[in-house]
């Protein structure tokens, strides 16, 4: 939606974060948690962007945070789970603006399947920003899929909160699909922003 938001698609109220980068949509967040271990340690930097499809951070955590929900490296940065355990493996907090935002496993793994095969993915990647512009973590659809995500370019904030439809297991599974489509193609984005 252009020029607003839709209090149907979401449920109050608002988390909202400052822009600490122009242009960029970047903001604070406070920290990552999965199973006692914490990422992101005493705040870094973020992105919410509508273009990345997967939740990517700084290589080192990443591989680390993948080490803790039980998945293995894949390709590209990649990495695959063992679908059967999806049921037993960890939620991972963010905690964005002093407020926690939860993934559970069913929301960070995608899982795709092809000629009755079934794949796995994290929905966590390595990817290294260099500086100026990093370290950055970049939450993606992974993220942004849960949780409503507004950019108000008036204020120069980020806003988020539940949706109300919820998890949309369908979304993902396409959403799955093109991540495994992409990873051996040219990478090719199209950004949509809410603005107000």
């Amino acid at each position: 939606m252009f020029g607003g938001s839709d209090p149907k698609l979401y449920e109050p109220p608002f988390t909202y974060v400052n822009v600490t980068r122009k242009g960029y949509w970047q903001f604070k967040m406070d920290g990552i948690s999965v199973q006692g271990s914490k990422f992101c340690s005493g705040g870094c930097n973020a992105i919410a962007d509508t273009g990345t499809s997967l939740l990517a951070g700084p290589s080192e955590e990443i591989e680390k945070l993948n080490a803790k929900i039980g998945a293995t490296k894949f390709i590209e940065g990649e990495y695959l789970v063992v679908c059967a355990q999806i049921p037993t493996m960890p939620n991972i907090t963010f905690t964005i603006g002093g407020k926690k935002f939860v993934l559970t496993p069913e929301q960070y793994v995608l899982k795709v399947t092809a000629m009755g095969e079934s794949q796995c993915i994290s929905g966590f990647i390595g990817l290294d920003v260099p500086p100026p512009m990093g370290p950055l973590w970049i939450l993606g659809d992974v993220f942004i899929g849960p949780y409503y995500t507004e950019f108000d370019l008036g204020n120069n904030r980020t806003r988020r909160l539940n949706t109300v439809y919820g998890f949309n297991k369908d979304f993902y599974r396409f959403l799955a699909a093109v991540v495994l489509f992409t990873s051996i193609l040219p990478h090719r984005h199209c950004t949509f922003i809410v603005l107000r």
